[in-house]
Order: C-alpha cells, then sequence, then structure tokens
C-alpha cells in the first residue's frame, strides 16, 4: 500500500445520512480499556449500532486512511487490510468481498460503521452487553512460533572443525515471517578432548537468538502492526571467522559475529570474543592464559579497552572525537578480544568508535604483552 494515502480526516463532510440516526447511550471497550468518542456517540441506524471508526480501530493497535475523491475508507493492521466506501453495504478483507447488513454512514462529520464485521477480520472477539449496553472487543494476543530447519553440517579444511548451519523463522499466528534467523558455528570432528563441547558450543550462539527474540519480539510485532504492507522482514545472522586451533595448549578462540537488520539503511553488527579451553571446556580469558592475578586480572573486554584506548590515542584522526568517552561504557558486543596464533586480536563492532562505513575494527598486538 503506497504511503501517500491520506490519513482518515473524519472532520471533511463528504456525506450525510438522509436517514434518521437515533442518539444511543453505548460504552465501547477494547480489551477492557473504554473508548472515549470526543464529539459523536455511538448510535442506532435501522436497528444497528454504528460506531465511530476511528477512536476503536486506533485502540485495536490499526492504521486508517481515508481516499476523499471516492470516499473509500482502508485500514491497515498486519497483514490484514479492510477496506470499504461510505454507503455501501460490503468490505473487502484483502480484497475478498464480503456484505455486511448495514452501510458505513457519515454523521457530525464523523464515519459511523457496524463494528463487529471489521473488529472479526482483524481477528477480534467481539461481545454486547443489551443489559448494560455495551460493546466488548477483545484483540487476540498476539503470539509467535519459531520454526526451525535441521542442522546442516558442513566439513571444512581444517580437518579440525565442521561448520553447523541452522535456519529459525519467527512467524507471528497468521504465518507471516517477521525475523528470519541464520546461526553458523563450528563444530569439532573429533570431540573425544571434552565430550559435550559441540552442545556447549551450539547452545551458546543459540542463546544469543533467543535473547534477541526475546527481547524485540513486541517491537517487531507492534513495527509490523504499524507499517503494514510497508514492513520488512527483520534478519539476525550469527556467524563466525579467524578461527584459531592452538593444537599444543588444546585452545580454541574465534570471533563470533551477530548481524541484526531492522529494515533501515544499514544492518549492526556486534561481536563476541570466544576462547575455549578444549580439555575442559571452559570459557577462558586473555587472562586466564596468562595467569594473571590480582589487579591484571581484568576481562577480555576491558583488555579490550585498554588497547583502544592506547590506539585512539595513538590514531585520533581515525575516531570519533568522543571515541574515549565511547569505550568506557565497556559494552558487552561492541568491544573484545580473541587468540590468533601468537597474537591477540582486539575488535570493536562497526560504528562504535569510528565511522559505519569502516567496518569493523581489528588490530593485533603480541601475545606476551
Amino acid at each position: 500500500m503506497k504511503k501517500n494515502l491520506l490519513p482518515l480526516l473524519l472532520a471533511a463532510a463528504v456525506f450525510s445520512s438522509s436517514v434518521p440516526v437515533f442518539a444511543y447511550d453505548v460504552t465501547v471497550n477494547v480489551n477492557s480499556e473504554k473508548v472515549v468518542f470526543e464529539d459523536q456517540e455511538p448510535v442506532i441506524k435501522d436497528n444497528r449500532t454504528l460506531i465511530p471508526l476511528r477512536g476503536v480501530m486506533e485502540k485495536m493497535g490499526a492504521a486508517v486512511f481515508y481516499i476523499d475523491t471516492i470516499q473509500k475508507v482502508i485500514i491497515e493492521k498486519g497483514a490484514t487490510n479492510v477496506s470499504f466506501k461510505i454507503g455501501e453495504p460490503y468490505i473487502s478483507i484483502n480484497d475478498e468481498k464480503k456484505e455486511i447488513d448495514t452501510a458505513p454512514v457519515i454523521i457530525n462529520d464523523r464515519a459511523m460503521v457496524p463494528i463487529r464485521p471489521i473488529a472479526e477480520a482483524f481477528g477480534a472477539e467481539v461481545l454486547w452487553n443489551e443489559e448494560t449496553k455495551t460493546v466488548d472487543i477483545n484483540m487476540p494476543e498476539e503470539k509467535t512460533t519459531i520454526e526451525k530447519s535441521g542442522v546442516d553440517i558442513e566439513a571444512q579444511d581444517d580437518n579440525f572443525t565442521n561448520k553447523a548451519t541452522e535456519s529459525w523463522s519467527l512467524k507471528d499466528s497468521n504465518g507471516t515471517e517477521l525475523l528470519k534467523t541464520t546461526l553458523v558455528y563450528p563444530q569439532l570432528k573429533d570431540e573425544s578432548l571434552c565430550q559435550g563441547l559441540n552442545s556447549y558450543i551450539a547452545a551458546y550462539v543459540r542463546a544469543i537468538a533467543y535473547k534477541y527474540i526475546e527481547d524485540n519480539e513486541k517491537t517487531i510485532l507492534q513495527t509490523y502492526s504499524d507499517l503494514g504492507s510497508d514492513f520488512r522482514t527483520n534478519e539476525i545472522y550469527i556467524s563466525y571467522e579467524d578461527l584459531y586451533h592452538d593444537d599444543k595448549n588444546n585452545i580454541l578462540s574465534y570471533l563470533t559475529t551477530f548481524m541484526v537488520y531492522t529494515g533501515g539503511a544499514h544492518p549492526v553488527t556486534y561481536g563476541y570474543g570466544m576462547t575455549l579451553d578444549l580439555k575442559t571446556g571452559n570459557e577462558i580469558t586473555m587472562s586466564d592464559l596468562a595467569g594473571a592475578k590480582g589487579d591484571d586480572n581484568i576481562s577480555d573486554i576491558q583488555r579490550a579497552v585498554n588497547y583502544l584506548s592506547e590506539e585512539i590515542s595513538a590514531n585520533p584522526d581515525k575516531y570519533f572525537e568522543n571515541a574515549q568517552e565511547l569505550i568506557k561504557t565497556h559494552q558487552t558486543g561492541n568491544y573484545g578480544c580473541y587468540l590468533g596464533e601468537n597474537k591477540i586480536i582486539i575488535f570493536a563492532s562497526a560504528g562504535s568508535v569510528s565511522a559505519y562505513a569502516n567496518g569493523m575494527l581489528k588490530f593485533e598486538v603480541p601475545l606476551n604483552q
């Protein structure tokens, strides 16, 4: 649907009902919250209750548009599109026409509609209490499901690890894909050193994805509801790079990358350094490897920030003016480090301390520093 449709300007009187309408003391609730009608209450016309459209639909989370030249109203919420013309006794639900028993009209410059068929088109339950003259509209709770593929294993040239790939799809109750998720992670070809390590690596990556979905599911649903047909499927892509295997010390180290795309100009990518002891299956830090104690026993993020501070001081023109202040937050996913052969690799996520176009920052320091 084009964005240039004019918002529903019900203040423009384009139609007047010639049929007598009588005021009717009706209360309308959406999910138990009363709808306040500013200047036109619900009425009865031809023994049918008509309700002002805009206030109810906005309470239901729908967007309403009006095409003045053809007196057409269009309502969108998620993948559902409902439209009708003033004075015509039918509505179209995703282009499928459905007859209704009372045509919408304009009264006191407000579009008045039989709300039941329209609300039900968006999945709502509509109840009428004759005794209290109350309409209760109950919207279903937004629910999502995660559909998962199997795990695809691909052999790698290093003779030490395989590459595992999973695909997830977060969908709403109508089956619309809201979030596409791809997980790529290493798996040991020989797990004899530490049984269960492959499961740990897989669980670590899955936990990142689950956490993102948990934190952002409601926002994604709301964005989808707001944008309707203009919504673009969000995407997260978790992978790894710079895989290093120290067979002498039985250490595996690499960078886990986490890319998030939410429909903007470019994705955002974070990084997580992962260093594993292949004998114990435990994550280890650079301080663990160095046997550091006391004040020297610092986290990998703090170690990365210390090196970044030195790098920024030495080459200030390459970084944001406030880069030194930015790194003080020590944000997980923005800064960290991992091992390479005889070196520590320091990273900062794209856009964290310099322009996004520069990509993820990486530089190396000798392992003995």
